[in-house]
């Protein structure tokens, strides 16, 4: 009962942020997906964080090969196969615990609703830099036409140039989720 209605809540936002009607199924697929996914790894975990972060992850990739497929955008696709991982309900339940003066449950909710949340973005971005990476690495194996060289289009000898700041980027977001992760598990 809970995968279907993952399902048709993906479905139902699919309608609201007024997708083609012939992608629909492909979004229920998709939050269908992301709940199983989810729940396999409660089971296996019994955490909040793991889950959802796999749960993402798969949801990203599962996006990411139906943009490829459809020459559609993947975010559309993610949007729509994630809705049944938002944490509403233990954002809900932490708010009425403030309201009601529980600070030792608010405390809890608000932990499982910063984990949801927190997993979710960590499982998008891992997964949006390995397909990156592997969009980069199939680019890169080309060279100009009539210039004979030993590296890549992108490489040049600039001090400077995109790779270099593109490279550095990454090394900031890998150095400030591992610094998050790590703050987190300490």
């Amino acid at each position: 009962i809970q995968l279907i209605t993952g399902a048709i809540g993906s479905v139902g936002f699919g309608i609201l942020f007024h997708i083609k009607k012939k992608y629909l199924p492909l979004a229920a697929v998709g939050g269908f997906l992301s709940w199983l996914v989810f729940l396999l790894g409660k089971e296996f975990w019994g955490n909040v964080f793991l889950p959802t972060l796999m749960a993402a992850l798969v949801t990203d990739v599962y996006a990411e090969i139906l943009a490829r497929i459809c020459k559609e955008t993947s975010t559309s696709f993610f949007v729509t196969s994630v809705i049944p991982l938002i944490p509403g309900s233990t954002l809900y339940y932490c708010m009425n615990s403030i309201v009601e003066g529980n600070t030792v449950r608010a405390l809890e909710y608000g932990r499982d609703t910063f984990l949801f949340a927190f997993g979710i973005a960590a499982g998008m971005s891992i997964a949006w830099s390995i397909c990156y990476f592997l969009k980069n690495c199939k680019g890169k194996s080309r060279t100009r036409p009539g210039k004979e060289r030993n590296f890549p289009i992108e490489m040049t000898h600039y001090p400077f140039s995109t790779v270099d700041r593109k490279i550095k980027w990454q090394n900031l977001l890998y150095f400030s989720w591992g610094s998050a992760v790590f703050v987190w598990l300490k």
